[in-house]
């Protein structure tokens, strides 16, 4: 089990688990959060072997580009729009030992990204999601699963369809308190 540990919170490691040092600073993502539990459970379930290219769209603090790295992809790429969080990603990915298997820079999937990934990852909001599962579909290679998250429970049956009109079909969703996190993968 991966589990974010920040430098001002105290964690006993139990056995098994996979620590990740984050650091924020000015983005988004420490690994408490249910949205980024599930992620990272979701992660660990559909990362099947070292040859899968993991994607993390909108990686902010890059807790999903990491724990990606620490499910065994050997190929993490982190993107996002805000230059401070592209840059608190790069950071983390330092810290954690892990820039050999992560490449972060930022950008915008809706301007194209120039490569593909067999699963990519997104814990945004559910609007973001919706607007952005057409560009999604264009990045994915391989075998094809997006795993998004951020989306409040009471949004889930809106992104579930959005997905299903751009020809994705659903894995399974996961609920925890009033979030949800769907993995779906792209008809081939």
């Amino acid at each position: 089990v991966c589990v974010g540990q920040c430098p001002w919170e105290e964690y006993e490691p139990q056995e098994g688990d996979k620590i990740i040092e984050i650091d924020p600073g000015m983005a988004f993502g420490t690994g408490t959060h249910p949205t980024t539990k599930m992620c990272i459970r979701l992660l660990e379930k559909y990362i099947e072997s070292e040859k899968d290219i993991v994607l993390d769209l909108g990686c902010g603090s890059g807790i999903l580009s990491i724990a990606a790295a620490l499910c065994g992809s050997e190929s993490v790429k982190g993107v996002d729009i805000d230059p401070d969080a592209a840059a608190a990603s790069l950071e983390n990915a330092e810290k954690n030992h892990l820039t050999d298997r992560i490449e972060i820079r930022q950008g915008d999937v809706t301007k194209g990204l120039g490569f593909t990934a067999d699963i990519i990852v997104a814990n945004l909001i559910a609007d973001l999601i919706i607007g952005l599962s057409g560009d999604i579909a264009k990045h994915l290679s391989g075998r094809k699963i997006f795993i998004s998250s951020g989306i409040l429970a009471e949004k889930c049956d809106k992104v579930v369809s959005a997905l299903e009109e751009d020809g994705f079909c659903i894995l399974e969703i996961f609920e925890e308190e009033e979030w949800c996190a769907v993995a779906a993968q792209l008809k081939a």
